[in-house]
């Protein structure tokens, strides 16, 4: 059951789709049905992951940082995964320095992740991190590669956990109690 696109999803469409799944998932069978999801936080308030959370019976998490994506921000993965799909090396030091001038130029920061970066958050956590990678594949690439999250995902996952275990470590916990079924 795909979700497609879940940044714009209102309450209603939230509930809709808990509703979708609970009718799903309350068959009796053998095994458990897992009835757990987790979601990129994006532009969510605090309150509506607080609402999204009960209406759900803390069945949907959320990510602790803005998407998916943003756990993909290290240099060394992003030079392996342009490199292998440009065909030319890309050097991790580059992409860094690309980087930390979209951090300075606040490409892909909104007022929302200003104020959380300004409080302390990490600007990888909170950057628009699929519009910092289509920026910087273009920018790499000289626009032959374009970033696409499907495509280059399950990639990008591999060179993270090649090159940053610790931080593939830390976003599997986000997803290990989604994994883990209430046995009735």
């Amino acid at each position: 059951l795909s979700l497609g696109e879940t940044a714009s999803m209102d309450i209603a469409r939230v509930r809709l789709a808990l509703d979708t799944l609970k009718k799903l998932t309350t068959t009796k069978g053998i095994l458990p049905v897992q009835n757990s999801v987790v979601l990129d936080r994006e532009d969510r308030t605090d309150a509506e992951l607080e609402k999204i959370g009960q209406l759900s019976q803390g069945n949907v998490r959320f990510l602790s940082r803005r998407m998916l994506e943003n756990a993909f921000l290290q240099p060394e993965a992003l030079s392996l995964v342009i490199s292998e799909e440009d065909g030319r090396t890309h050097d991790a030091k580059k992409i860094l320095d690309i980087l930390d001038e979209f951090q300075k130029s606040e490409t892909g920061i909104d007022a929302a992740a200003r104020k959380r970066v300004a409080s302390g958050a990490l600007w990888a956590d909170e950057v628009r991190a699929d519009v910092v990678l289509t920026e910087l594949f273009k920018l790499c690439t000289e626009n032959r590669v374009e970033f696409r999250k499907v495509k280059h995902g399950e990639r990008m996952a591999k060179a993270l956990l090649k090159f940053h275990p610790e931080a593939a470590i830390r976003l599997a916990e986000e997803f290990v109690p989604t994994l883990v079924t209430k046995v009735p």
